[in-house]
This record gives C-alpha cells, sequence and structure tokens, in this order.
C-alpha cells in the first residue's frame, strides 16, 4: 500500500509533463494510473481520506487541464464545478471539520481556470462572474489572515503588560516584605538596647 502511493505524486508529475510537450494520450493513462491506484488502495482514518481526496483533486485538477488543451470546454467545466464540490468551504468544514490552506489554494485556482475556460468560449459574463468570485474570496482570504495577525499581536502584547504588570507588583511586594523586615529588626533592636 505505501509503496503505491509514494508512486502518485511521481505520476502526477509525469502526467504534467507529458501535457506540456503535447503527449496527451500518455498524459492521460497516466491519471488514469493515478484513478486506478487510488480505487484500489484502502484508505481507512481520517489522514488518509484526507490524502485521497487531495489526490483526486490534483489528478482532476490536470484532467482539466488536458481537457483545456483539447478545447473540450465543457468537460473542462464540469470537471472544476466537481471540483469546486470538493472544496467548497462549508461542505468541507461541515465534513471535515477544518479547511486547509491547500484546499483553499486549489478553490482559488478552479475559479481562476473556470473564468479563462469562460473566456475561451467567448461567454465573457461568466468569465467576469468567475473572476469576481475569485477576486472576492482571494481578499476575504487576505483579510482572514489580517485578522488573524492582529488578534495574534494583541495578544502577545496583552501577554506582555501582564506580565510586566505581575513582576511589578512582585517587586512592590519583595520591598514591602524588605521595609517591614527592617522596620521588624529596628524594634528588636530597639527593644534589646532598651
Amino acid at each position: 500500500r505505501g509503496d503505491l502511493l509514494s508512486q502518485i505524486p511521481s505520476l502526477i508529475n509525469m502526467s504534467i509533463l507529458w501535457r506540456k510537450t503535447d503527449h496527451l494520450d500518455k498524459a492521460y493513462a497516466v491519471l488514469d494510473r493515478v484513478d486506478s491506484i487510488l480505487t484500489h488502495v484502502p484508505w481507512e482514518g481520517k489522514i488518509n481520506s484526507y490524502l485521497h481526496r487531495d489526490y483526486g483533486i490534483f489528478v482532476g485538477i490536470n484532467r482539466a487541464d488536458l481537457m483545456l488543451e483539447e478545447k473540450k470546454y465543457q468537460l473542462v467545466i464540469n470537471k472544476l464545478l466537481d471540483i469546486q464540490k470538493l472544496l467548497d468551504p462549508q461542505a468541507r468544514s461541515a465534513r471535515d471539520g477544518f479547511i486547509t490552506i491547500q484546499s483553499m489554494e486549489d478553490l482559488l485556482e478552479s475559479m481562476e481556470q473556470l473564468a479563462e475556460v469562460e473566456k475561451k468560449r467567448n461567454n465573457f459574463a461568466a468569465a467576469y462572474q468567475w473572476q469576481e468570485d475569485y477576486i472576492q474570496l482571494k481578499d476575504s482570504l487576505k483579510e482572514e489572515e489580517t485578522q488573524k495577525a492582529y488578534k495574534a499581536l494583541l495578544l502577545e502584547y496583552e501577554t506582555e503588560n501582564r506580565e510586566r504588570h505581575i513582576a511589578e507588583l512582585t517587586q512592590d511586594k519583595l520591598s514591602n516584605d524588605n521595609r517591614r523586615n527592617l522596620l521588624y529588626a529596628g524594634l528588636i533592636g530597639i527593644s534589646v538596647v532598651a
């Protein structure tokens, strides 16, 4: 099983190489091999199910690229829409409990590809809409990253202030304890002398 899994990244890269050298039939054959591995390997466990889904997404995106080369625009749209269903943030968060950065990047990539396909089909209204959706999602992700960074800095600032305040209070208590001890020592010294 592990041996088969280790082949998948190399096979995906090989399909990309075949596509870039205009050997589309060989690229399809390599992706078929990856599909065969994905079908026959058991995917128990949460981590393995994520790997299975992510490999499936990579294969789907590569198939969409091949279809785009062949100008099979409707098939590209269908494939990318299927991929988007796997990547949809609400569906993924409900199903998996979390969304990975990679999945959001894949979603952005599929939106960008859909805009490109619609442009090539001269469907400029749809291309514009996909591009707008892409920009909106990218902006919201950037805003989310900015908010997280701000909250982290604020937490760090508040923690440092708390630690400084605790150190000051501790120092004040030690100073007060020292003064009190000196006062007691002085009173004891006076009472012994008297």
